[in-house]
């Protein structure tokens, strides 16, 4: 690509000797060396001002300050393109108009050299701008994927088959119940396969649902604590968010009937998303404690630049932005 274009580059300049040369009764063999040099300065000229716009890309940028660029563009690369030429025009006396014919069709040139340049940059921004947004949406799937995954595991649907099988034994109606809650989250699970965004109200049906099912397979040894400003609940967070968190508490905590594990979710001052527990995590964490959170924090990454934030201390706590509510057009 840059061949052809010191290509082109030579040949507009071998283009602009004959033009202004054009008409010379005097004419000879010369001049078809002098408007090959003519040629091979135009080409140089080219190749040097990109590396003097590659400098000046670094400092003005075509896309925050496009007026700035574009008139340094013309008038470097004018400046560049004349010197040479104005130089050798006052050693051999050249007449006012075959300066002037070359000034007016080298500004031309070099008018058409910066919207060439723009547009180049146009286009490669764009080019990057699409792949970049192809490669951040497949990447968010495949996070989306990972969560989900982790929700349709066998070993979540056999614990909750288990459950159910021994709660029809003893009282069918607390069975049926539980049947209709684990049929609600797996509604809500396989749901949110192509939902990047959810309210927070809808996360929170979710969660209590899901809250259900832990109470009864534990024996209500661990419950949750909600206390969210309704003004808040139409904002959106990441599906499955609250739910990994609890999740979270649920496998690397100690607690028991006689002490209880209380999962609290409320906001800050901020108009933050605050989810905490007690503090009674088991010696050894296992590799999805860290893969949930992590998981957590780069489906946000995708939506706000707002951190979310972990405390690891006497209580566990996880700070949630609280995104946007969606803009309804």
């Amino acid at each position: 690509m840059r061949a052809v274009r010191t290509g082109i580059s030579f040949l507009l300049g071998l283009s602009l000797y004959y033009y202004i040369q054009w008409g010379s009764a005097d004419f000879t063999v010369f001049d078809f060396y002098r408007a090959t040099a003519g040629g091979l300065y135009v080409a140089l000229i080219d190749v040097l001002w990109r590396i003097v716009a590659a400098k000046i890309d670094t400092k003005v940028s075509w896309k925050s300050q496009f007026k700035t660029r574009f008139a340094l563009g013309i008038l470097l690369q004018f400046s560049m393109l004349f010197v040479g030429p104005w130089i050798a025009f006052q050693i051999y006396e050249a007449p006012i108009d075959l300066v002037l014919k070359y000034g007016i069709v080298s500004f031309f040139l070099v008018l058409l050299t910066a919207v060439v340049d723009f547009t180049i940059y146009s286009f490669n921004y764009y080019s990057r701008g699409q792949i970049e947004n192809i490669q951040l949406q497949r990447e968010q799937l495949e996070l989306q994927y990972e969560a989900l995954r982790t929700q349709l595991s066998p070993h979540y649907l056999f614990n909750s088959l288990n459950t159910i099988s021994s709660l029809i034994s003893d009282n069918p109606k607390p069975a049926e119940q539980f049947a209709r809650r684990l049929v609600e989250t797996y509604q809500y699970i396989i749901q949110s396969r192509n939902v990047k965004l959810v309210s927070i109200k809808a996360e929170l049906d979710f969660v209590k649902a899901y809250m259900y099912l832990i109470r009864v397979r534990f024996d209500e040894s661990i419950t949750t604590t909600i206390n969210i400003d309704q003004s808040i609940m139409d904002n959106q967070i990441p599906p499955l968010t609250l739910q990994i968190l609890i999740e979270n508490a649920v496998k690397h905590n100690y607690f028991s009937a006689d002490e209880p594990l209380v999962v609290t979710i409320d906001t800050d001052q901020n108009g933050n998303l605050i989810v905490k527990n007690e503090n009674r995590q088991k010696d050894e964490l296992v590799d999805s404690f860290r893969i949930g959170l992590d998981n957590i924090k780069k489906r946000y990454g995708f939506f706000t630049n707002e951190p979310v934030l972990i405390s690891n201390h006497q209580v566990f706590q996880v700070t949630l932005p609280i995104l946007p509510k969606p803009v309804v057009a």
